[in-house]
């Protein structure tokens, strides 16, 4: 027996007008549709967020120098070659003497030391706590003040000078007629008037477009030589040599350098000063208002880059370093928080002095003695007062009472007839006065807890007498 599969002539054409016409979409989709990339912007990589010199040491490393980083100046101190170059990203003085001294030695070996200035001149204190700059005369000082000055100079100059303007108008005023001025007015024509102003116009003119010719030629040497980027503070101007043209900096620090032992051998040219340069030896020291316009965010603003090139460009190495270094915490606090110190100074020695070994004899311990049966007693009665379990307490204390009264002198409690003889027995076995033996052992629960406690200690009494 033969088995076969069979397709009927309508499902084959309907396989194959379907299969022509997914093709057909095919074609029209392969020719129409367009192919493009985009890119999309994912930040930075963990290594450029990890490093923030890491555009500034591929930038030396287009121009074939060698760049080092580290975040410890006094491990890398030791390998330092006298031709290299120490970039210190610091935030603070170098307070360390044997590290001021190295760095010393490696200058004048022929080292290339940039570091910034971070702390003001104090005029009173003829310091700004960075012994390593104030050696070298380096005194850093606000501009606004130095602006002001010459703010009010300047107004001075003007109302000066107006005045003097006014007085010599008063001398030199000549007496004319009226009449004069009428008729030298009268005699000039209306066509004169007419071409005397449109003259004067057309001066004007002349002068205005020349004006604004020479501002976009100005505005467009700037944007030549310099990146355009949004200002937060007025840049700063640094001279170069071999260029009239000065180099743009935003050091972003309204500060001036000033150079008070007269030494240094090189400055920006312009005010206010942002660099200064030492000769030590062989080597060289500049002195910049920041160093951090060489990170990753600010490297590529204004002529950063080209600043960079243009210092470290004699050096086959370049060291990055950030200097950690500082004081002990002792003198920091020291410095920062005098009086704070001295008065926990104070305490500690008050609370040493209020704790120290006392000399003499030793007082001994007092014995731990039992306590009473009354004040246990006590105890107990106050505790079932606080749980409010008032009436079970009595009733069983009454009931120990008569069981201890029948077991031990016979005497029964079972009718009414029988307890008045109980209670007088009761008194007279216990020696304690009828009445009051009467009302512990028939009285209701007290409302008040020291009532409470002294039933309970009456009655505990009698039950110890039987």
């Amino acid at each position: 027996m033969k088995t076969g599969f069979t397709v009927s002539r309508n499902t084959l054409i309907t396989v194959i007008i379907l299969a022509a016409a997914v093709l057909a979409l095919g074609v029209y989709l392969y020719q129409h549709l367009e192919r493009y990339e985009k890119s999309t912007n994912t930040g930075p990589s963990l290594k450029v967020l990890l490093n923030p010199w890491f555009a500034a040491q591929r930038f030396l490393e287009r121009h074939n120098i060698e760049s080092h980083r580290s975040h410890d100046l006094h491990s890398i101190l030791g390998r330092l070659k006298p031709d290299d170059t120490l970039v210190l990203f610091n935030d603070t003085a170098i307070y360390s003497a044997s590290n001021r001294a190295k760095l010393e030695e490696w200058m004048q070996s022929g080292g290339h030391l940039i570091i910034a200035a971070n702390y003001e001149w104090d005029e009173e204190e003829e310091s700004s706590g960075d012994p390593f700059l104030d050696a070298y005369g380096v005194r850093m000082s606000w501009t606004e003040e130095d602006e002001e000055a010459e703010e009010e100079d300047e107004d001075t100059y003007e109302e000066e000078a107006a005045e003097n303007d006014a007085d010599t108008a008063d001398e030199a005023e000549p007496d004319i007629a009226e009449s004069d001025i009428a008729e030298e007015t009268e005699t000039v024509p209306a066509e004169e008037k007419n071409a005397t102003a449109t003259a004067e116009d057309s001066a004007a003119a002349k002068a205005t477009d020349t004006s604004a010719a020479d501002t976009a030629a100005s505005t467009a040497a700037d944007d030549a030589k310099a990146c355009s980027v949004f200002l937060f503070n007025d840049p700063f101007k640094v001279a170069w040599d071999g260029s009239d043209t000065p180099l743009t900096i935003d050091f972003g620090y309204q500060y001036t350098l000033d150079d008070a032992s007269g030494k240094a051998t090189g400055n920006a040219d312009h005010w206010p000063n942002g660099l200064l340069q030492y000769e030590v030896g062989k080597g060289l020291m500049t002195v910049m208002v920041d160093t951090d316009i060489w990170m990753n965010d600010a490297i590529g603003d204004y002529d950063h880059a080209f600043l960079l090139w243009y210092l470290v460009g004699g050096s086959p190495n370049v060291w990055l370093v950030v200097s950690n270094d500082s004081d002990d915490l002792l003198t920091l606090l020291w410095r920062s928080a005098k009086y704070w110190m001295m008065g926990l100074i104070a305490m500690l020695l008050i609370w040493g002095w209020r704790r120290w070994v006392r000399f003499g004899p030793l007082i001994p311990d007092p014995t731990a003695d039992r306590r009473q049966l009354r004040e246990h007693l006590d105890a107990e009665a106050r505790f079932s007062w606080q749980q409010k379990q008032m009436e079970p307490l009595l009733k069983a204390v009454r009931d120990d009472i008569w069981l201890r009264l029948s077991q031990q002198h016979g005497v029964q409690n079972h009718s009414p007839d029988q307890h008045d003889s109980a209670l007088q027995k009761l008194a007279e076995i216990s020696q304690h006065n009828a009445d009051k033996v009467r009302t512990a052992m028939t009285c209701a629960v007290p409302v008040k807890e020291l009532q409470w406690v002294e039933l309970i200690s009456d009655l505990q009494t009698i039950r110890n007498a039987l």
